[in-house]
């Protein structure tokens, strides 16, 4: 995957795409906090994202919730890159990439190497996309 600057308009378009697609339309949990996660990075708050603060601002737990001894948000957090995962399989050719990194909050924003390499392989044969 190809690390590149993308516009903010780029990046919510993609994330519009993400939330409307049938995997996610199906966990609205999920859809909460892929857009959480997203709107806060590129708000400059990603410094900010830990399980403490999603749990609040996400999942509604109150201000003694502890990310030790209940571990909803790594769940949920795993639950999301296997099905960010499932959809970059489907989508292959969505020109931006949001993932998050197992171990962070952070969603890193990137170019897409496959829809790259598509639409190279496409414009060779002779296709217009």
């Amino acid at each position: 995957m190809l690390s590149a600057p993308l516009s903010p308009e780029a990046i919510n378009e993609q994330l519009r795409r993400i939330l409307g697609s049938e995997d996610f339309q199906a966990s609205a949990r999920l859809k909460r906090l892929l857009e959480f996660l997203v709107l806060e990075t590129l708000q400059g708050r990603g410094d900010d994202l830990k399980a403490y603060t999603i749990a609040l601002a996400v999942f509604g737990r109150d201000p003694s919730f502890d990310p030790q001894a209940d571990p909803t948000v790594r769940v949920e957090a795993g639950k999301l890159r296997s099905k960010l995962e499932r959809y970059y399989y489907i989508n292959s050719d969505d020109p931006i990439r949001i993932d998050v990194p197992k171990g962070r909050y952070v969603p890193s924003f990137a170019v897409n190497a496959g829809a790259v390499a598509w639409a190279e392989s496409s414009e060779i044969e002779g296709e217009v996309r």
